[in-house]
């Protein structure tokens, strides 16, 4: 069983206990990730190496009865303000 990847789908909010009806949906993976500081701020000889969680998005589908009505955007929208700490 992989963990870092997860299916995402969006239904309809009238029906999300019993819908079978995906307006759209994505793969997310979650990585292991080196953030390394600007080159200005490593000028002084300490380099803060720190280890992060980061998250990559693949494969955003919308069935074309749906496309072209948001919901492919809606659906990231609500993806960046779960995996963030920006309010939304």
């Amino acid at each position: 069983m992989n963990l870092r990847l997860v299916y995402r789908v969006l239904v309809p909010r009238s029906d999300t206990s019993t819908t079978t009806e995906i307006v759209s949906h994505c793969e997310t993976y979650r990585r292991a990730a080196i953030v390394l500081p600007p080159v200005s701020a490593s000028s002084s000889g300490n380099v803060e190496i720190k280890n992060v969680v980061a998250y990559g998005i693949a494969s955003v589908y919308t069935p074309p009865v749906y496309r072209r009505k948001g919901y492919g955007k809606h659906m990231l929208q609500l993806l960046h303000c779960e995996s963030s700490l920006v309010y939304c």
